[in-house]
């Protein structure tokens, strides 16, 4: 049974959009007129406070860049307000909780926490206080900064809470247990993707039973079906997605209405076919130097691709005084700085994976590049989504294909995702010694360096295991990869031995050997 057909359903077609309409109180309201670039609510924003704020449970369908943050901190702070003229909160009081899938997003709904908290117009309302719980450091941490400075609302990774809640003999714990009044599930699709279920399990065993939850997410999943009837009480559901589709109705598809996917308006969507995956890299390396693009975004599938190439590449941008950095899951604790330093860096390319694919709010992203493939249109969305994030900037999302990628486009455009290819025809000749550029560097840095040449073989076959391993790609196009010729895109000096690829090894080092071959007499003929 559709558990999402038998939720009552707030209207949406006939909201009030101006922030006087709020009831809410005057500091609060400054607040958000002087400080938050919003002249009126979005559509997201004026159907889910006054919800909110009348204590109701609901499930929020919104797409990328709609104002999700301030919906769901607009009604917990005022309410907090209004308990603590009521009666004075105690400091160390855990009223609310909000998680959030990364670090990054966690610490950036902080940030606008505080911004709201510490700001003076709130005069005797400030005493209200947010903590922030993540990992990077040990968790005794966490509990030694909430003995000192308390927190009324905490903003938290579930992997962290979980190991925070399942120790009781601390304050912390305790005040979670007893006090919390409001939860929030922020991006609740992506929480449950990449593989919090447990930890939100354990963490709901821990939380009080009378408590208002709401559910914030962009597509709306099986998983997160579950979630609503384990943490959810008689919720109301906000889908404001429909208003765009209603702006759109007068465009023919094939495509059922249920699978569409929405993206930012103000975002353009171009795909550029390219001969090998090192001619991606190049073609990403041109683009950005030649075309002036100030501050770009650079998806790759894992952690040992970008550790890998990220050192070469540096190299090609040093000339344009454009600052290259990276930003995976293993960096931990270095993960906060950088983000930061990309937030406000002038010009900047940064090569991150997936965790920076949902609500992480930089303004000025120019361009996004996927160099690698998302796994899927919803991921693609939320990928593309970081570059014409905010409602009044436009962005460019450019997806790079190898020629037995292209069903990639034709499945994003049954999901309604439109794209059209790129014209690069000024930058064929950048493109070509750029690639030979970095294939030579790559290529040389591994002959000498027996560790870069691990890392090498390590990044080649993190990618084939994560290309194999996920569903939409793995069906539809892993089966057309040429492992040969993408080992030697790699510039590898072997092909790796790995399960994977155990019973046509043979075959497939014969073709690498062949290959390498070929392409040392094509170096020698352009040397002469």
């Amino acid at each position: 049974m559709n558990l999402m057909k038998n939720i009552e359903e707030a209207p949406v077609d006939c909201l009030q959009l101006g922030w006087d309409s709020l009831e809410i109180s005057e500091g609060l309201l400054m607040i958000l007129k002087k400080e938050f670039d919003f002249a009126s609510m979005t559509p997201v924003q004026a159907a889910t406070i006054p919800l909110m704020l009348k204590s109701k449970d609901v499930i929020v369908e919104a797409k990328t860049g709609s104002g999700k943050t301030l919906a769901f901190l607009i009604p917990i702070i005022e309410l907090l307000i209004r308990k603590d003229k009521l009666t004075k909160i105690n400091s160390h009081d855990v009223l609310a909780l909000i998680l959030s899938p990364t670090r990054e997003l966690a610490n950036q709904i902080h940030q606008v926490i505080r911004k709201i908290l510490r700001n003076p117009i709130l005069d005797g309302d400030r005493s209200l206080g947010s903590l922030l719980i993540v990992g990077g450091s040990n968790v005794s941490s966490n509990i030694e900064k909430y003995n000192k400075f308390g927190g009324n609302i905490i903003i938290a990774t579930p992997g962290r809470l979980s190991a925070l809640m399942e120790m009781t003999d601390n304050n912390l714990s305790s005040s979670i247990r007893k006090k919390l009044n409001f939860l929030v599930f922020d991006e609740a699709d992506q929480l449950l993707s990449i593989g919090f279920e447990q930890n939100i399990s354990s963490i709901l065993n821990y939380l009080p039973k009378q408590r208002r939850t709401s559910l914030f997410s962009a597509t709306q999943t099986s998983e997160v079906e579950d979630l609503i009837k384990s943490g959810l009480r008689n919720p109301i559901r906000v889908n404001v997605n429909k208003l765009d589709e209603r702006k759109r109705k007068s465009r023919q598809s094939d495509c059922d209405p249920s699978k569409r996917l929405l993206m930012p308006n103000n975002l353009v969507n171009y795909y550029h076919v390219c001969d090998s995956y090192m001619q991606k890299l190049a073609t990403m390396t041109a683009l950005v130097m030649k075309d002036d693009y100030k501050k770009v975004l650079v998806f790759l599938s894992t952690c040992a691709q970008i550790d890998y190439f990220a050192s070469c590449l540096e190299n090609q941008f040093k000339d344009k005084k454009m600052t290259l950095l990276k930003l995976h899951r293993r960096l931990r604790n270095k993960r906060k700085s950088i983000f930061k330093r990309f937030k406000t860096s002038k010009r900047c390319i940064l090569l991150a994976t997936d965790i920076l694919s949902r609500g992480i709010d930089v303004t000025d992203i120019s361009l996004v590049v996927h160099v690698d493939l998302p796994v899927s249109p919803e991921c693609y969305v939320h990928r593309s989504g970081r570059s014409g994030h905010q409602i009044k900037l436009s962005g460019i999302s450019l997806l790079l294909l190898e020629r037995h990628e292209l069903d990639y486009v034709e499945m994003c455009r049954r999901r309604q995702i439109e794209m059209k290819p790129m014209s690069i025809d000024h930058l064929t000749n950048e493109i070509d010694i750029v690639n030979t550029k970095l294939a030579q560097s790559i290529r040389a840095k591994a002959q000498m360096d027996t560790d870069y040449r691990t890392l090498g073989m390590q990044a080649f076959v993190s990618y084939i295991r994560f290309y194999s391993t996920k569903l939409c790609l793995r069906q539809l196009l892993y089966p057309k990869v040429s492992i040969a010729q993408l080992a030697k895109s790699f510039c590898l000096l072997k092909l790796p031995s790995m399960p994977e690829l155990k019973k046509n090894y043979k075959r497939l080092a014969e073709e690498f050997a062949m290959n390498d071959n070929d392409q040392t007499e094509t170096q020698e003929t352009n040397n002469e």
